[in-house]
């Protein structure tokens, strides 16, 4: 059976802001792992380059742009993979609490 009949995708309450920051990553990679495009900015339907420019719902990307710490953090964890990302924040705030 296809997607006709059987939803594609499964729902996930996201419960803490890790698993929201590699939710954020993971989307933007999405069109990249698949090979639809090469670089984050070339995918038209993405909000990469709108939290980039600063033209989405100021509110909202300064929450997002906030829990990455700042822009150029974004920036930096978005080529990450989600689990590296995932590990790398746990290693912090082990270490950082």
């Amino acid at each position: 059976m296809g997607s006709l009949f059987i939803k594609n995708f499964k729902r996930e309450p996201i419960s803490d802001k890790i698993q929201f920051l590699n939710t954020v990553i993971y989307t933007h990679r999405n069109p990249i792992h698949h090979g639809f495009r090469k670089k984050y900015d070339e995918w038209e339907y993405s909000s990469y380059n709108e939290i980039i420019d600063g033209i989405c719902d100021p509110i909202e990307l300064g929450k997002l742009i906030k829990m990455f710490g700042n822009l150029e953090s974004f920036k930096k964890n978005a080529p990450a993979q989600p689990r590296k990302f995932y590990q790398t924040q746990r290693t912090r705030n082990t270490l950082n609490p």
